[in-house]
């Protein structure tokens, strides 16, 4: 891991938004300042457990990649409700 650790930065184009500036320069989606500091923490927390050489998800909180489709048939948390990926119409449905 560089020495450097990833930074919080506001969006140039759209006030009241952020992104994040990783350790090797690139620059996060768009966010809320909420999510952006949860992105660091996991970064922080994960590049940690390696260090350790702890590899288990099991071991601390579990870090949510964003930007990502879950598996087909995943159960997803969204909005308190549960939703599950249905492989019959590539949507969601409640449950």
């Amino acid at each position: 891991m560089s020495p450097r650790k990833p930074k919080v930065v506001p969006d140039s184009a759209h006030p009241g938004m952020w992104r994040v500036r990783w350790p090797d320069g690139r620059l996060s989606d768009m966010t809320n300042l909420t999510r952006a500091k949860d992105a660091i923490t996991c970064f922080i927390e994960t590049e940690e457990r390696r260090q350790r050489g702890r590899r288990s998800p099991s071991e601390g909180r579990l870090c949510v990649k964003t930007g990502e489709m879950p598996a087909r048939g995943a159960i997803v948390p969204a909005s308190g409700e549960h939703r599950v990926v249905a492989p019959e119409n590539g949507g969601a449905r409640k449950q």
